[in-house]
């Protein structure tokens, strides 16, 4: 075989792939379900830090305070993750207490996340390990914060 032809076969191999290979390997062998299942651990997180740091992953940290970006005069954001074909982005959204935004529509599908805060969208109060989904398509009539939040959301890009 090739040895381009072996690196693209390779790069091609999916998690779920390398994960049924290695059960199937396992379970064709007669040992104790414990032991097995401490290989398999064993075996599962030596994959998952061979992906650490691959051109597909990204990490974001909040030292650098340069990366936010003022929007108006009670809300910050820092984006994470844009995705162009999907004209998204994945950001951190601080808003000062009395923040609100107006009534919008949703392009992309919306996902908000609380961090920190209150967050009142359409008079639905949310607030820490809160999450809502408005679908691609709808509308809000008024989001605010009462106290300040701290929110991971997914927008429209250039929101």
């Amino acid at each position: 075989m090739d040895p381009k032809d072996k690196q693209a076969s390779v790069a091609e191999t999916s998690f779920e792939d390398v994960y049924d290979a290695l059960g199937e390997a396992i379970n064709s062998v007669d040992i104790d379900a414990r032991l097995r299942e401490q290989m398999r651990a064993r075996v599962m997180d030596r994959v998952d830090k061979s992906d650490r740091g691959a051109p597909q992953m990204i990490t974001v940290r909040d030292a650098d305070e340069s990366s936010w970006v003022q929007v108006d005069d009670k809300t910050r954001k820092k984006t994470l993750k844009t995705d162009t074909d999907e004209g998204s982005e994945l950001c951190m959204l601080e808003l000062q207490p009395g923040a609100s935004a107006d009534r919008h529509y949703h392009p992309v599908d919306e996902l908000v996340y609380v961090l920190k805060g209150d967050l009142t969208i359409d008079g639905v109060e949310l607030g820490i390990g809160d999450f809502h989904f408005a679908p691609k398509g709808s509308w809000h009539d008024s989001v605010t914060t009462r106290d300040g939040a701290l929110l991971i959301l997914q927008i429209p890009l250039g929101t």
